[in-house]
């Protein structure tokens, strides 16, 4: 009564294999691009918490342990060091950055492979200042507290 039925053989109705497919594709392409443009700009908040966990680790095991430990900071990345009747030793093996980083020690060691930050058994720790560079934007730095420990922002 007043309403067209349409035709059941009628082919136009619908998307196609190959249009769903095209649109998959470029939804697939943005996607990818997306993730990539988020993962350059977290490099350095990445770099950063692994900083702080580590730091954290190194400080505890010296003070449990009674030892002297130590950070080694280069531009490439973050090793551990245990100070032993020899000499520093490397324990395990270095994290590679992966933003730019840069630091600043008050520890100064003419030993090729040392550390530059030391934590000592009673709790004390080495000045240092150590900066973490993102594509874009400020940077972010971490130092040594007197008051608090540990400041990053």
């Amino acid at each position: 009564m007043g309403s067209k039925l349409t035709d059941p053989g009628n082919s136009c109705a619908g998307f196609s294999l190959v249009e769903l497919v095209v649109v998959v594709a470029v939804l697939s392409v943005l996607a990818v691009g997306a993730s990539l443009t988020t993962g350059h700009a977290n490099r350095a908040q990445n770099d950063l918490r692994v900083f702080q966990q580590d730091f954290k680790r190194v400080a505890s095991l010296s003070i449990l342990g009674r030892e002297t430990r130590g950070l080694g900071i280069t531009p490439q990345g973050l090793t551990h060091y245990l100070r032993t009747d020899d000499g520093w030793s490397v324990v395990g093996s270095k994290r590679a950055w992966r933003g730019s980083v840069r630091s600043q020690t008050d520890f100064q060691s003419n030993a090729l492979r040392s550390p530059n930050i030391v934590f000592m058994s009673n709790g004390q720790v080495s000045g240092f200042s150590v900066s973490f560079e993102p594509d874009r934007g400020p940077s972010l730095t971490c130092r040594l507290d007197e008051a608090t420990g540990l400041s990053c922002e």
